[in-house]
């Protein structure tokens, strides 16, 4: 399946289309340095071929703490994979009914979040309002 042609028109097989939506998805991840995957780079890119092609979508409880600070980001990488599969002539994610809720899962179950510590971010919040104290000074 994955050395398949897409269409009888191009070169591009489905595993072209999926090494792209894959490195979308590590760009993303990459600009977020407090995600870490956590499993190696082959089984992740498995995990999320195997995702993407058997329509897993397993009980989707993420933590509420990684949704609120990732569901708009997440919508609008989903929407970049869509557009990447109509770029691709094929309709992918959407005949498998996928939505930005799976694959926020599939980022949440298989990924470990290293935020800032809250002491850090009191100390942060500490030397903004020092900053802004000294600027109004």
């Amino acid at each position: 399946m994955l050395l398949k042609k897409i269409s009888k028109y191009g070169d591009n097989t489905y595993l072209d289309l999926l090494n792209h939506l894959y490195q979308n998805l590590v760009d993303w991840i990459l600009q977020r340095p407090e995600i870490i995957p956590i499993v190696d780079v082959n089984e992740f890119k498995l995990n999320f071929f195997h995702f993407l092609l058997n329509n897993i979508i397993i009980n989707n409880d993420n933590d509420e703490y990684f949704s609120l600070k990732y569901s708009e980001d997440i919508v609008d990488l989903f929407i970049q994979m869509k557009n990447i599969c109509t770029s691709y002539n094929t309709s992918l994610l959407e005949n498998k009914n996928y939505t930005s809720d799976d694959l926020s899962h599939f980022i949440f179950i298989h990924s470990l979040i290293c935020e800032t510590s809250f002491e850090n971010e009191i100390e942060e919040e500490e030397n903004e309002n020092i900053l802004d104290f000294e600027i109004s000074y």
